[in-house]
């Protein structure tokens, strides 16, 4: 843009559209964004549904127009066929490269550019208005610039739904953030930094008016975009909401100046086309074309949500990443306003003095090259750095949690670590934090009733998992969660109500398994073998499945089809320790003496013992006459349960067997006190013996 300057000729309106419009899509559109969206997620909808509609409708699908010029406009595409013909394929393999190798470097660098790309939308609108006014200072410009920069850093470092994106992005990446003491500094850094720019901007803009040449638009361009961009990050009660303001606002403005533009373009090639061509260019039929084309593009991102296979989604994902990575590439150096036909189409003049100046293909291969050096360096860092264990993942939200503490989203997460813990009170306090700032949050909401779950309180579990629920009735999760809440509080049938309620959204074998539960709560075995059946079709639960299946066969007396379910969850699954030990119970059932010691001792070999376990070892043991084994672990099951009426029993009878009567009437006489019966005959052999 420095290389443009004004022609001598006056300018008669300052405005880029019109003053109305202006005000409506490029200037003033927060005024009407703001309550629109609040009353909309505080009446009508979820802050995930909000989210997913701008995501949709805005946010991918304003990527469409601009496609329309570059490819729709002819002298565009003549000048820059090659970036047109090569950038699609080659972004498309690098989002497919990152996304089915699970990488997350991307999602960073679309953050970032992302950032930038509506910090310069911003400055352009600011120096077309400078244009339009009839004004070009050089350090205009710089100023411009320092504040758009200003407002768009300060949104970053100020929100704490940013700074955990962004930390959250750098870690997944292989990139060690920052120490989180340094939030602080940067933000008064920044504070300093936002200070100076304002000032200097205000000196100018008061000189600006005292020579009579105040530019109104620009400056509420400015004061628009950077309240709220700030209130998109911080200020909202949920970040979603803020998200989609701030998403709404850049469509918005993206659209009306796109549109505006290929209009004129369209008008001045309707006189060298066809009679229906000529129709369809008129502003009615073009406006309905331009309006439900973006809605068909903005469809594919919507409906393709509901897609659950992971390979089809990886595609989806692939195609939206690169849909976006052109948009920011395009952009870049479409819309310049040195480019020959943008004056003409935005109605400004400009003198000729100084020919239009093109960036030379060294210099644009030098900028590509950068993008493929961040690209591949982040790609080769993550591979390095990559891991997918829980105690990864722990770490990261040790990291975020220092950075951003009060981030209700990072308190969810928190919390359901401290439940994996075991640190029930503290899972609960995160989530009602959570909860308190993101009321209409159904994942908080969620969050909030496993916590209570798993600290037993289960009526509390019921209240928060039904408020997610009616939140987001499409979640078969909450369902799943709140079918086991009410199942734990003893409301049985309610909780098969919601378990079907459940299925009817998604036969997902998670869902099916806590139906199953709740039959067998029922005393309905034959329709929770159907139920668990088919949830051991599925790889996902199919250890767990039979696992359940086996123990509804014991309960039905059928202890060989129990045993077969039993073996195909210990195969699929062989650190299941109730699957081993249940098996190893049909085994010594079934007379299977030396499959079932093998069964309990895996058991003890993977696990830490608990006396149910050790008395069972002993009694296969005692049952193949390892009598010194036996005892052994019968003392072992003592010292983990002193009061255990069987353990003593069996004692006494693996003594009896070796004739040490005195130790097997000690404890016989400690079973006794216990409440064990004892056989008045064992008792006579023993006195027999004595």
């Amino acid at each position: 843009m420095s290389d443009f300057r004004i022609g001598s000729r006056h300018i008669t309106t300052a405005w880029i559209l019109s003053p109305t419009l202006d005000l409506l899509f490029l200037v003033g559109t927060p005024v009407l964004i703001v309550p629109a969206v609040w009353i909309i997620g505080r009446h009508w909808a979820t802050p995930e549904q909000i989210d997913l509609a701008v995501a949709s409708f805005a946010s991918f699908a304003h990527h469409l127009p601009g496609f329309y010029r570059c490819y729709g406009d002819a002298d565009l595409f003549a000048r820059f066929r090659w970036r047109f013909l090569l950038a699609p394929p080659l972004f498309l393999a690098a989002s497919a490269l990152f996304l089915f190798q699970d990488m997350h470097a991307l999602t960073l660098v679309l953050l970032l550019w992302g950032t930038w790309h509506g910090l310069m939308q911003t400055y352009g609108f600011m120096r077309i208005y400078d244009l339009k006014s009839g004004r070009q200072e050089h350090w205009s410009k710089y100023l411009d610039f320092s504040v758009c920069f200003t407002i768009f850093v300060a949104g970053m470092i100020y929100s704490d739904a940013r700074v955990n994106a962004v930390v959250t992005g750098l870690w997944q990446s292989g990139v060690p953030p920052l120490d989180a003491s340094w939030l602080p500094r940067l933000r008064v850094a920044c504070a300093v930094f936002a200070g100076l720019v304002v000032l200097c901007y205000g000196i100018n803009a008061v000189l600006c008016f005292r020579r009579g040449h105040f530019n109104a638009p620009k400056l509420l361009l400015a004061t628009m975009t950077g309240g709220l961009y700030l209130l998109a990050g911080t200020a909202t009660t949920n970040v979603l909401v803020g998200i989609a303001m701030f998403e709404v606002f850049h469509a918005a403005q993206y659209y009306a100046v796109v549109w505006t533009y290929n209009r004129r373009l369209a008008n001045a090639w309707r006189g060298r086309l066809g009679a229906l061509a000529t129709q369809l260019l008129r502003p009615g039929p073009l406006l309905a074309i331009y309006v439900s084309s973006i809605a068909a593009f903005g469809c594919v991102r919507y409906f393709g949500s509901a897609l659950s296979e992971p390979l089809t989604q990886k595609c989806l994902l692939s195609l939206i990443a690169t849909s976006t990575l052109l948009h920011f590439y395009f952009d870049g150096f479409i819309w310049k306003v040195r480019e020959r036909s943008m004056p003409e189409n935005i109605d400004v003049e400009t003198a000729h003095a100084k020919p239009q100046r093109r960036v030379p293909p060294l210099e644009h291969l030098a900028k590509c090259s950068l993008l493929v050096i961040v690209l591949g360096s982040l790609f080769a860092l993550e591979r390095r750095h990559n891991k997918t264990s829980r105690a990864h993942e722990d770490q990261l939200l040790q990291v975020v949690f220092q950075w951003t503490p009060n981030l209700p989203e990072v308190q969810a997460l928190a919390s359901q670590s401290a439940i994996r813990r075991g640190n029930v009170k503290a899972a609960v306090d995160l989530a009602k934090k959570a909860v308190a700032r993101r009321p209409r949050s159904y994942r908080a909401q969620a969050t909030l009733g496993r916590a209570h779950h798993a600290a037993g309180q289960y009526s509390a579990a019921v209240t928060a998992l039904s408020a997610a629920i009616h939140l987001a009735p499409g979640d078969w999760r909450c369902y799943h969660d709140l079918t086991d809440a009410l199942l734990a509080d003893g409301q049985v049938q309610t909780a098969r109500e919601v378990a079907l309620a459940g299925l009817d959204i998604s036969r997902d074998s998670g869902l099916l398994l806590s139906l199953g539960s709740v039959l067998c709560a029922l005393n309905e075995f034959d329709e929770a073998l159907n139920v668990l059946g088919e949830a051991a079709s599925s790889n996902t639960h199919a250890a767990v499945a039979n696992y359940r299946l086996g123990l509804v066969h014991l309960e039905k007396k059928n202890v060989e089809r129990a045993i077969q379910c039993l073996e195909i969850a210990v195969d699929r699954d062989p650190g299941h320790l109730q699957s081993r030990f249940q098996l190893g119970l049909g085994y010594y059932q079934t007379g299977r003496l030396a499959s079932a010691a093998r069964q309990f001792e895996r058991c003890l070999q993977n696990h830490a013992p608990f006396p149910e376990l050790l008395n069972n070892l002993g009694a296969v043991y005692s049952a193949l006459e390892r009598w010194d084994k036996a005892i052994t672990t019968y003392r072992n099951a003592l010292e983990m349960a002193p009061e255990s009426a069987a353990a003593h029993y069996n004692l006494a009878l693996a003594y009896y067997e070796l004739n040490q009567p005195s130790d097997a009437r000690r404890h016989l006489e400690e079973a006794r006190r216990l409440g064990q019966p004892i056989p008045a005959r064992l008792l006579l052999e023993l006195n027999q013996r004595h």
